[in-house]
């Protein structure tokens, strides 16, 4: 059975344990793996836990490395990945953290810290960016790459890590509804020039930065929907097709120009 790409359209959950049971929910989207693989991959929103709660920021942080230890439980019980991004307590602060959760790992991995903060909610005055542009992880043979909600407006993130082989893109946002009609050709120019699917988690309902616009899909390598959210909580996944990534590629590949090289490419 095919590995497969979903998303948990979810409103922020400031507890547990009803976490865990809609993620319980979403492995009915993800038919058991027949040679005993990982299922899928189950993309979060940003920041999903506790949200946007600046007055709470340390406590929410310091929270983090036991549930990430929750969810890495379920993520080995239940032969899943999940990928979503939380608060996180670093060296000289907090940052906007983007965690895989691999079945396989002996535990959680940091593969990126947002770069790119969003100047309108001043997340500068409670966030410290991330130094590194994101870790390129493989799972199953696929290559991920990741960003976090207003990066999606800055191509060179996604290209720098293009140079190192991204087949699919995970995005965790909490993008609002009022630019809503931003956020689906921002996705699919990203998938388009990079030649990669792009899965996008966002989250939905009312928070205190106003309420959330939901659409998470997955966006083939030519542009095209291959599932879409409205607004309101969902569970969605699709198989991943590797021979739909080599005929997108097989044609033309706009991946790299001889001209303009991507700084610090290997």
């Amino acid at each position: 059975m095919a590995f497969h790409l979903g998303v948990c359209q979810i409103p922020v959950y400031q507890k547990r344990a009803p976490l865990l049971a809609q993620l319980a929910k979403a492995l009915k989207h993800l038919p058991e793996n027949e040679n005993g693989g990982t299922r899928g991959l189950l993309a979060l929103p940003e920041i999903f836990y506790g949200g946007f709660d600046y007055a709470n920021s340390e406590e929410l942080a310091a929270e983090t490395p036991s549930l990430l230890a929750d969810l890495h439980a379920f993520s080995r019980e239940n032969r899943v990945a999940l990928a979503g991004s939380l608060w996180d307590k670093g060296d000289g602060g907090l940052y906007n953290a983007m965690y895989v959760l691999d079945p396989k790992a002996e535990a959680p991995v940091c593969v990126h810290r947002k770069q790119h903060l969003f100047p309108q909610t001043k997340e500068e005055d409670h966030f410290i960016p991330g130094p590194v542009p994101p870790t390129v992880y493989e799972i199953e043979g696929i290559r991920f790459g990741f960003a976090i909600c207003f990066e999606i407006r800055f191509p060179e993130l996604f290209r720098h890590q293009n140079e190192r082989g991204v087949d699919c893109f995970v995005v965790s946002s909490q993008w609002p509804l009022k630019r809503l009609m931003h956020i689906s050709p921002l996705l699919r120019s990203r998938a388009i020039e990079n030649q990669c699917f792009v899965l996008s988690c966002n989250g939905c309902g009312w928070t205190p930065l106003g309420e959330l616009a939901g659409h998470s899909c997955l966006i083939s390598p030519w542009g095209e929907l291959l599932f879409g959210c409205h607004d309101e909580e969902d569970l969605r996944a699709a198989p991943y097709d590797s021979a739909l990534l080599e005929r997108a590629r097989r044609l033309f590949n706009t991946r790299r120009s001889p001209f303009y090289p991507v700084e610090n490419s290997p």
